[in-house]
């Protein structure tokens, strides 16, 4: 750490003072960190004085907030952390201006802080933040101590064009920065840093900061922190589980979708309805009592559940979360208080979220924090979301694909031995379908419900017409697997005679039932990108690459694209973060 500190100019036991400035805008981003015990020894010197500990100290655990920049130590600290990752006026001159413009702002009585969570009572409108909890997870070494490990990651839904973050960790006694990441990026969805130091582990803090450019070029700050607790308790997940019981297997859920047959859906078989809801089970063993209350409600517990989109944490499903999860009949303690059991038999996320297209991979993630008769923090988590090593108080669980997405009754699909046959007639295995590679595919089933969202109309240069939800995927010439409501005038998109042009793409209400089909039986030439077939001429894709294309939707963006997103003002910082990068 040392040669780092003077590659960087940190000065230890003191700080430097720099100004600069951000647009005051909500906070849309997603920040988790997560804390692990391994075996490495890294150490710094650096120490944080006492107005700087005494502003984190003031932040509330697992809590991911803004700094209010009147206040001259909330300033200073935040300023420390950019020049700890080297930014300067000089390096960053959009930066710091934007910093600036946003103390006058605050100065001037304009701050705000932002809801925790969408719906709160004061929330403001738009988006917010979320958290997640900081994991600890236990070493081996047999005096208590071991190594500290953090993994701090931030999203923003669809891709902020820039992001920094400084994930460091604190010794909580003597205020000495132990070792700090930085993680810094333009165009990436989802941006992870990762740090570690030696020690007691229950005397160590982490501590994540930084800011991202949201979708109006807007700077946005943001702080977390967390510390470990005194016990570990285990936890274990007995729902939501995929078909196969792997965690690495996605578990599908049917939106709106009725299939024709049971294997197409591990939840939601007979939802016919458009919320999100699937089963949510499982259990913490504790090795010391929860401390309740006269009710045997956790005193000062938190309970989290949510979905959020892998690709950006600005869309988010809420399930049920404290005083809803504790008061449910089927979440219990048991008698020595040692255990605490949940079965929500389905958890309902409410209605699918317009961001939340068919086939997206959505992590889950239950957090639930209690403490014991001495108030020491007791948290176990479930998430789709893994650090790089998984403890007692933690359990990966399954990504949950969401499928949504159909075709209007009476589509006619062209089967193998070339009839037109409407979607709605492929009731049961056996009719085959000619991809669009060629290869000859069997029906496995189709899927049936209502839409109650505008469908997507779509005609091409010579006539081909075509009526599908907006998250339906379509094949395109230039670009890959598109999303039907990603579809513009001018995109060519294949069908039986070629590649045609797209000369009319509108939304129109609907009122009837949509259908989808699932292609390719064991034994079968099935692979990612031919399971596709022509719905009224034009190719389109089948269940399977609905989940497959959920899966890779987080690309980075281009430099092209970045430029484009990035305001002009900004361009001076990425130059400059381009050429340190190749230095």
């Amino acid at each position: 750490m040392t040669s780092f500190q003077k590659d960087k100019g940190v000065a230890t036991k003191g700080y430097c003072r720099f100004t600069k400035n951000i647009i005051y805008a909500m906070i849309a981003i997603c920040s988790y960190i997560y804390i692990m015990i391994l075996p490495t020894t890294v150490w710094a010197t650096t120490i944080l004085n006492k107005e700087f500990t005494a502003v984190i100290d003031r932040m509330e655990e697992g809590i991911t907030t803004n700094y209010n920049f009147s206040n001259d130590a909330e300033y200073d600290l935040f300023v420390m952390m950019l020049s700890l990752g080297g930014k300067t006026p000089t390096n960053s001159p959009q930066l710091f201006r934007s910093l600036e413009e946003k103390r006058r702002m605050h100065k001037a009585g304009k701050f705000k802080k932002v809801a925790v969570y969408p719906g709160e009572p004061g929330a403001d409108p738009g988006p917010v933040i979320t958290t997640q909890s900081i994991n600890i997870i236990p070493g081996a070494t047999g005096d208590g101590a071991g190594t500290f490990r953090a993994m701090g990651m931030a999203t923003y839904e669809g891709g902020s064009p820039h992001t920094y973050g400084m994930l460091t960790l604190r010794d909580k006694d003597s205020g000495r920065l132990l070792v700090w990441e930085k993680l810094e990026d333009y165009g990436s969805p989802i941006n992870t840093v990762q740090t570690k130091a030696y020690g007691d582990y229950r005397n160590v803090e982490a501590f994540f900061t930084g800011y991202y450019l949201d979708k109006d070029g807007n700077m946005i700050d943001f702080s977390e922190k967390l510390s470990a607790p005194n016990d570990l308790p285990v936890i274990k997940n007995e729902a939501p589980v995929s078909s196969t019981g792997m965690v690495s297997d996605t578990c599908v859920v049917c939106v709106n979708r009725t299939p024709s047959q049971q294997n197409q859906c591990v939840y939601g078989k007979d939802n016919n309805t458009n919320a999100v809801k699937f089963p949510v089970k499982g259990n913490i063993a504790y090795s010391v009592p929860v401390k309740l209350d006269a009710s045997r409600r956790p005193v000062g517990g938190a309970a989290v559940m949510y979905l959020v989109k892998n690709t950006g944490g600005g869309c988010i499903a809420w399930g049920p979360k404290d005083d809803t999860f504790f008061s449910d009949p089927q979440t219990v303690f048991s008698a020595d208080k040692k255990n605490l059991n949940w079965n929500f038999a389905p958890a309902s996320f409410g209605e699918k979220q317009q961001c939340m297209d068919n086939g997206n991979v959505i992590n889950f993630t239950l957090r639930v924090t209690t403490f014991d008769d001495n108030m020491n923090m007791m948290p176990g988590i479930l998430t789709s979301t893994p650090p790089t090593v998984p403890g007692p108080n933690w359990q990966q669980v399954s990504t949950i694909t969401l499928i949504v997405g159909c075709l209007a009754q009476g589509t006619l699909i062209e089967t193998a031995d070339g009839r037109a046959m409407p979607v709605e007639d492929f009731q049961a295995e056996g009719e085959k379908v000619r991809t669009g590679t060629g290869a000859v595919l069997t029906v496995m089933g189709n899927t049936v419900g209502d839409e109650k969202d505008p469908m997507i109309s779509i005609t091409t240069e010579y006539g081909y017409n075509l009526m599908l939800t907006q998250g339906h995927p379509v094949v395109t010439r230039t670009a890959g697997i598109k999303l039907a409501k990603d579809l513009a005038i001018n995109d060519v998109v294949l069908t039986r005679e070629g590649a045609q042009k797209l000369t009319s793409v509108t939304r129109k209400p609907y009122k009837g039932k949509v259908y989808n089909l699932m292609l390719g039986i064991s034994g079968e030439p099935i692979t990612t990108d031919n399971t596709t077939f022509f719905a009224n001429g034009i190719l389109v894709g089948d269940l399977r690459m609905q989940e497959t294309f959920g899966s890779h939707s987080a690309n980075r963006l281009s430099e092209q694209d970045i430029l484009k997103k990035l305001p002009k003002e900004w361009h001076r910082d990425y130059f400059n973060y381009r050429k340190a990068k190749k230095q």
